[in-house]
């Protein structure tokens, strides 16, 4: 089941807005909704436009991130991080995607499992 993109980095979303085509008063349009958190309308009127050309240029983010993710084998996860560690996660998933290093890539996925075992059983109250 596919989940609808609401919130993304910025840097993921310049990625995402070159491979639209969208000119630069629609990726800022996309921007303002996508990056920062804004409605369609709040967008809109900052843009001095319609909100019906705000979420196109929203919508054509959203087809190419699905596009991605459909490819990708990669399961998309709509997550609040704090903001501190959002870069941190996004370029060790990042570099995990890319790795071409399966062992490298195990390694990293296990010490990953087991960092975030440890950090729940720390909230739970169980360390």
């Amino acid at each position: 089941m596919a989940t609808t993109l609401k919130r993304i980095d910025a840097r993921e979303f310049d990625k995402l807005a070159e491979k639209t085509g969208l000119q630069p008063a629609a990726r800022e349009m996309a921007r303002l909704v996508l990056v920062d958190g804004k409605t369609l309308t709040e967008a809109a009127e900052l843009c001095g436009t319609y909100k019906q050309r705000v979420s196109l240029a929203v919508g054509s983010i959203r087809r190419v991130h699905q596009g991605a993710a459909t490819r990708s084998g990669w399961v998309r996860m709509e997550v609040e991080v704090p903001e501190r560690l959002s870069k941190h996660l996004s370029e060790l998933l990042e570099a995990l995607k890319e790795s071409k290093s399966r062992d490298a890539k195990a390694l990293a996925l296990a010490q990953m499992e087991h960092a975030m075992t440890k950090a729940r059983k720390t909230l739970e109250g169980g360390e």
